[in-house]
């Protein structure tokens, strides 16, 4: 997703160091008048991760990272919502089928209550209050015509995350988009007042509104208007709007919610009224009975949806590995070389093998710091584009050969030894040569032997 968000679809020029500063004449073919940019990057485009270059939108995300993604999509994305309608649906079909273990409420108690409600909402209200199953939380909490509101909590939730996904270059319109959704949302609650319980409207219309709000500060921050407005004045408001409005709504709910409650008490009654006391016994005991059914059909639900869940990301995750295998693979950027990596070597290659082994390494296939920097020309490794605020220039060099490998090396800390990106060692150091006793190509000094970093 970020990949399609950047919408970086070509090469980013090269950006090799200048040589000339160093007066070396050996590499006028590959770095005056920018040669290296022209042989090592003619401006051809491609497709890739402009997080990591060095993944290919058809080499690797496509046949690896593409399919995972949407196998996660379809397992937890859509798995989740897919999961609360089935059981809502369910439920609400059992509670309403008398046939199927539905609780039965007298058509001459309903008929009471229907001047001021629909004749589903007091059904439901009287049926769903009493039972105690485990999925009681996804609708018993709103009105009968809007038991899905959870599923549109849900799809609220992936548009606020698709926003932040997609739009993360562009904070002003981000925040745009965010603050809009959340005022589209407030206005909905308003009008439909979906909760059963008064408090919980007054709660979720005040949230919304603090939520809409907010993302309003980082546009009026994005244009230096809240620099003109005191700091205090800014921090009441912001307190306010997301405290103090909240309890303030969470009270007048509370007292709303006290009457709500007691009607809902003689409602009950009303509809018990000429109940008999083995009726009514018996309709606690079919209560008991529905309960014990809802909870198995919801946990069947739910294992059928976990067991694609796992699934799918069982098969996602092997995706990605892979996915990671092949670009290892496959790749021609060799990075920096680990200390250890002769002992490793030692372990599976013959002694004799080893130092043919970190010369190519170290040296992109070449035999010699000579070879090297003849035909290999210097970058950083890190662009402010990619890295963002992380971006730091002059550590890591990206050296790219007419072989085409490049070759990373991290230089924090080292620069005494060459400077960054310079194919010359400074006065006192020798090219790199192999150490048997480190397996390590090493550049020696004046008093040590340096094995990384040069």
């Amino acid at each position: 997703s970020q990949w399609l968000a950047s919408g970086v679809v070509e090469c980013e020029p090269c950006e090799f160091e200048s040589f000339n500063k160093y007066s070396l004449a050996w590499n006028v073919d590959f770095d005056s008048d920018g040669q290296c940019s022209t042989k090592f990057c003619p401006g051809e485009t491609s497709v890739r991760s402009f997080q990591d270059p060095r993944l290919g939108y058809f080499d690797v995300i496509l046949p690896f990272y593409a399919p995972a993604s949407l196998l996660m999509l379809l397992g937890f994305t859509l798995g989740v919502p897919y999961l609360y309608y089935n059981i809502i649906t369910k439920h609400t079909k059992m509670f309403s089928d008398t046939e199927d273990g539905g609780i039965e409420v007298r058509e001459s108690r309903v008929g009471m209550e229907t001047m001021k409600k629909h004749q589903g909402d007091v059904e439901w209200d009287y049926r769903v209050s009493g039972s105690n199953n485990r999925a009681k939380s996804l609708y018993s909490i709103f009105e009968f015509q809007f038991r899905f509101t959870k599923l549109v909590l849900v799809l609220q939730k992936l548009l606020i995350i698709a926003i932040v996904i997609f739009l993360y270059e562009y904070i002003v319109p981000a925040a745009f988009c965010v603050s809009l959704l959340h005022f589209s949302f407030m206005v909905y609650q308003m009008y439909t007042r979906p909760y059963f319980d008064p408090k919980s409207d007054a709660l979720a219309i005040a949230v919304s509104f603090a939520s809409s709000l907010n993302p309003l500060i980082i546009v009026l921050a994005d244009y230096s208007v809240l620099s003109e407005i005191p700091f205090e004045v800014v921090v009441a408001v912001i307190l306010f709007v997301n405290f103090g409005l909240p309890f303030l709504a969470l009270g007048v709910g509370w007292v709303y919610s006290l009457r709500h409650r007691k009607v809902l008490v003689s409602k009950q009654d009303q509809l018990e009224h000429d109940f008999t006391e083995a009726e009514v016994l018996a309709i606690d005991k079919q209560r008991r009975k529905l309960d014990m059914e809802l909870d198995r059909i919801t946990l069947r639900y739910v294992l059928r949806v976990f067991v694609v869940m796992a699934f799918t990301g069982f098969i996602s995750v092997a995706l990605l590995v892979l996915g990671q295998f092949w670009q290892a693979a496959t790749t021609k950027v060799v990075a920096t070389t680990p200390e250890f990596l002769g002992g490793q070597f030692k372990n599976f290659y013959a002694g004799c093998q080893i130092e043919e082994l970190m010369f190519k390494n170290e040296l992109s296939d070449y035999t010699s710091w000579q070879q090297f920097t003849k035909n290999c020309c210097c970058s950083d490794r890190e662009n402010a584009f990619a890295y963002g605020p992380e971006f730091q220039a002059g550590r890591t060099e990206l050296w790219t050969c007419a072989n085409g490998f490049s070759k990373e090396r991290f230089r924090v800390g080292s620069t005494f030894i060459r400077k960054f990106c310079s194919p010359k060692f400074e006065s006192g150091f020798a090219a790199p040569v192999f150490d048997s006793t480190s397996l390590q190509l090493v550049v020696k000094g004046p008093d040590a032997s340096y094995g990384i970093g040069w």
